[in-house]
This record gives structure tokens, sequence and C-alpha cells, in this order.
């Protein structure tokens, strides 16, 4: 298959009548294990403005030293505590210098990638029946989808530009084996992270088990073995990928697009009178119960996993498993 998706230029209701799903007795047959996994989704979740950001690589001058006090209070909870504990307040003359430095980062497109876990079936309920566990390998927190940044930057070595080298599309690129789409080497592969759609890589995960409730997180990626690279059933997995160019009802059909990732795409800058914004209204339309204004299950169910109650690279709904 055939999916391209490089950077660009610069709420979702549930269904009243939705099954409930027990995701500790779905969380009980994931095995902690570092697991072969396929890339099975990649969504383009849009155009956003991303939160503030703070750094200690350049100093703020301010004429007071509330002023100056008040940057300080605000970078604590923005930096890691190693950092923050370099920050200081000198005063130059009637100046007062934080050595730290707060900034608003451009807009930037987002996706959200998804793997399932090749190695690992578990039975979801007589609806979806037998599956791969399926994990998302951005990170999230309460149900809020933290969008992977297709961002790129000048050259680090090499002469092209593309992203970071600590981006996890920069790993996800490495481990599943598309150095291309980085390297330059391909004019048509740099930066398209679509590449990486149906390939396969490692997922370590870990089971947690906190009183009646489990979770799960993945821990890290890495490349699959070449022993047991022949060993991926691959026609376990059907590959989707969605991106805002070229969105259809169907193809948000074939990937069971579920709730928070809808949530995150309608709070895209770009999102109002876009193709996706047509789609996403027309599927939800598809969805919608008899006389009602509640969303019902999609008609092709995919599913999603719960999260632990940490950040981490794991979706934290409890409803539905797409």
């Amino acid at each position: 298959m055939s999916f391209s998706l490089k950077p660009q230029g610069n709420t979702n209701p549930n269904s009243s009548n939705a099954p409930q799903v027990d995701w500790n007795a779905i969380n009980r047959q994931v095995e902690t294990d570092n697991h072969t996994a396929i890339i099975s989704q990649i969504v383009d979740l849009g155009v956003h403005t991303p939160p503030l950001s703070a750094s200690i690589e350049k100093s703020t001058e301010f004429d007071t030293r509330e002023e100056a006090e008040a940057l300080v209070s605000q970078v604590e909870t923005m930096l890691k505590k190693s950092d923050f504990e370099k920050v200081k307040i000198t005063e130059q003359g009637d100046k007062f210098i934080v050595n730290a430095q707060v900034r608003q980062p451009k807009d930037r497109q987002e996706i959200a990638v998804f793997a399932d876990l090749v190695g690992n079936i578990v039975d979801y309920g007589d609806e979806i029946g037998k599956k791969p566990f399926r994990v998302m390998l951005n990170k999230s927190w309460k149900g809020e989808i933290r969008g992977l940044g297709l961002t790129v930057v000048p050259p680090q070595s090499g002469n092209v530009w593309t992203f970071a080298a600590s981006s996890m599309l920069t790993e996800l690129a490495k481990v599943t084996r598309q150095n291309t789409i980085t390297d330059g080497s391909v004019k048509n592969d740099l930066n398209n992270i679509g590449l990486i759609l149906g390939k396969s890589l490692m997922v370590d995960i870990v089971k947690v088990e906190d009183g009646d409730k489990v979770y799960v997180n993945v821990k890290g990626i890495s490349s699959v073995p070449s022993a047991l690279a022949k060993m991926i059933d691959y026609s376990l997995v059907n590959p989707v990928g969605i991106s805002f160019d070229d969105v259809t009802v169907e193809s948000l059909k074939a990937a069971g697009i579920r709730g928070n990732v809808i949530k995150k795409i309608k709070q895209a800058n770009n999102y109002q009178g876009s193709k996706m914004q047509k789609a996403i209204e027309e599927y939800e339309a598809l969805n919608r119960g008899n006389g009602g204004d509640s969303v019902e299950q999609p008609a092709v169910k995919q599913p999603t996993p719960q999260a632990a109650p940490e950040e981490s690279g794991i979706d934290d709904v409890e409803e539905l498993p797409f």
C-alpha cells in the first residue's frame, strides 16, 4: 500500500447506547514483554498551536524584580527540575535578568501513530472479537492526545532539513528501517512519515496491576530482530492512513476512528471548512442514534486500549474500543 504524509506549509459525544467495555479484563490479556508490532494507523490531527515552552538557553530582561520573580514562578512548572535549579535573578544596573526564556512555538501540523501488537491477540468481546492489541505511540494524559509535530529543523549533519534527531518521528523512521525519510538519499521520501505505515517494529509493553485495575504502558520502541522479522503475520493488520487532503468517510470507517482522536482533530486551526470537517460530520451522521444526538459505534469497530494513570503512550478513554 502507499500512503504519503509530509509536513505542510506553514468534543466528540459518545453514545448512551454504546456497550461498556471491561478494560481490566482486556488488559489482563496483555503480556509484559517486548512485542512484535505493525504500524496500523497514521492520523493527521491538523495544524495546532503548541503550548508555551521554556528554556534556559537565553535570558530575559525586566525593569522590576516583581516581573522577574513572576517569570521564575512561571517556568518552574515548565522546566525539568535539573534545569529549574539553575534559574536565578541577576541585577545589572537598574535591570533584572532571569537566565530563562518563555516562548510561543510556531503552529505545527501534528499526527497520531498507532501500532498493533501482532504477537498479542486479545478478545475484545462479541462485537469486535479477537484482534491484536492496539496501542497509541503518542503520549496522552486524561484523554488528551499529544500530537507528534511534523516539524523540520536545519541540518545538524548532512545537508537536509528533516525531523530533529530527538524527535519521535526520527525514532520511528529508524526502528522501522525507513531511513530515507530522514537521510535525504531519496528525494521523494524525505520527511514522508507515511512510509512507516504497515511497517514492523518492537513495542516494549509493561502491564501494571493496581488493586482491581490493570493498566498497560508503552515503555519504548525498537527494530525487529532479523530472526523475528520473517515470523510476523502482516495479514492480521489492515493499515490505514488518514490525512486532511485525502480523508473520506470510508477511511474513517476503516480506521474505526475513536472519540478522542476526533476531539483532537476538531481543535485544529485548519479544521473549519476543511475536507476533514466534511468527512467527520458525515461519519458522525451515519452513526447517529435514531431520534437522538448521540453518536453510536462506527460501522467498523477497532480496538483502543485503556491508559495507565500516568502520562503514557496509551489512550485513557474507558468507553468504546476504537
